[in-house]
């Protein structure tokens, strides 16, 4: 998301973005350089001025509350989060909707990216344990004794 949208290449992804209130299974949100911004910040201001104006008990913010004052609070939340170019951080990009997404880092860059990068990406993704961060469940440890 940002201003830089216009410029990412079509071709290698065309297709493959839905709207993220279509009722689909895949939601593709690309973002363009310095497009991650301070999203996480956006919403303080519009919270503040609800508590300023009594429309929201301070001692009672939900998680919705915060979210339903994000950039685009109707977005689904990040499953995988795919950084291309080598870069080995996510630059603030949605980190509220993406705070328990899967993170996958490629060193090939988005102009080169195809289909076959895509089926790799959802590849490795699929191969991952979903926790939503929640602990791992450990190996059981347990013998049985005859």
């Amino acid at each position: 998301m940002g201003d830089g949208t216009s410029r990412l290449p079509v071709s290698p992804m065309h297709g493959a973005t839905r709207s993220p209130t279509a009722s689909s299974c895949f939601t593709a949100v690309p973002s363009a350089p310095g497009g991650g911004g301070r999203g996480g910040a956006r919403p303080q201001p519009a919270l503040a001025h609800h508590l300023r104006d009594g429309q929201l008990d301070p001692d009672h913010i939900s998680e919705k509350d915060f979210a339903r004052h994000l950039p685009h609070p109707a977005m689904p939340d990040v499953d995988l989060l795919w950084r291309t170019g080598g870069e080995q951080r996510t630059s603030n990009f949605l980190p509220w909707q993406a705070a328990y997404a899967e993170l996958y880092f490629t060193p090939d860059s988005w102009p080169d990216i195809d289909r076959r990068h895509l089926w790799h990406a959802i590849t490795e993704y699929s191969r991952r344990q979903r926790r939503h961060g929640a602990a791992p469940t450990p190996p059981s440890t347990t013998t049985s004794v005859s």
